[in-house]
């Protein structure tokens, strides 16, 4: 029988869903992170494919899927050879960026995509999963959480982020703001150091640093993360005004950009890119 481990207080459960619970309500931490933690080591999982897109969670085979829909066959061989398939990728890539190809949904209404009676299907199936939401909430609220659980979680948190910037890796929306680097065909280093601080991109042509930020990790204003909790959010947004400071102070452009709105607004952030690089 499968054992589940919990990676912050080694209690052993013999099923995903009770490890999921006990998770998040002892721990706090969200099922979608919970599900990279136990089945893919905390990190993003990718498709398998090279376009380094996030796959999602496959409910019925209990693991993520090794593709996103689609992109399998560029691996075997069949419609696509490994280098039309490589190539196909790197034009895909650059279009999107450059915003010459949109998503076809992209503005469109719910009823306009799936048809009126499956958009209500849809809706009132969200609407009775946020109503059993906030029944748990609300059946949680009060209840006394460990504090040395709490903080378990927030160092291993606060591990994997800085194992992961040490290591060299992208993140996920940093590996977006190289594509668009890529596709405006701009010369740039990655990690630039300036006076003992690290800055995500540097464009020596225009002396200009890009900074990637995270909504969680630098507190977004206007969302729930706003307000510094964590210690790791804490020494971030001091930093975050430090190197502001330092940016202007030897004569640098700095652009900072939300993490949130790489994912979801990117032709306005090209636009922002293109008008202070032109």
């Amino acid at each position: 029988m499968q054992t589940f481990k919990c990676h912050l207080c080694d209690k052993e459960y013999d099923n995903y869903t009770s490890i999921s619970l006990h998770y998040r309500k002892s721990h706090e931490v969200p099922s979608e992170v919970v599900r990279k933690l136990i089945y893919n080591n905390g990190e993003d999982p990718l498709c398998k494919c090279g376009c380094d897109d996030q796959v999602g969670w496959n409910y019925k085979e209990k693991k993520f899927n090794d593709f996103k829909h689609g992109h399998y066959v560029r691996t075997t061989g069949g419609f696509y050879s490994s280098e039309g398939a490589r190539k196909s990728g790197e034009t895909r890539r650059h279009r999107y960026a450059s915003g010459e190809k949109i998503h076809h949904h992209t503005g469109k209404k719910l009823e306009e995509i799936v048809g009126e009676e499956r958009a209500i299907e849809l809706k009132n199936s969200l609407k009775n999963n946020m109503n059993r939401k906030q029944k748990i909430s609300e059946s949680l609220t009060g209840k006394p959480k460990s504090l040395e659980h709490r903080e378990q979680m927030k160092k291993q948190l606060a591990i994997n982020r800085r194992e992961r910037l040490t290591s060299g890796k992208m993140s996920k929306p940093e590996r977006i703001m190289q594509e668009i680097l890529d596709g405006i065909g701009i010369d740039y280093t990655y990690q630039y150091e300036l006076s003992g601080f690290f800055y995500d991109f540097y464009i020596p042509s225009k002396n200009l640093l890009i900074e990637v930020d995270g909504d969680f990790w630098h507190c977004k204003p206007g969302t729930k993360h706003e307000i510094p909790v964590m210690k790791e959010q804490i020494t971030n947004t001091a930093n975050d005004k430090k190197k502001t400071a330092i940016v202007y102070a030897n004569g640098y452009t700095l652009l900072r950009f939300w993490e949130s709105d790489i994912h979801s607004n990117r032709l306005q952030v090209i636009k922002t890119l293109i008008e202070n690089l032109g």
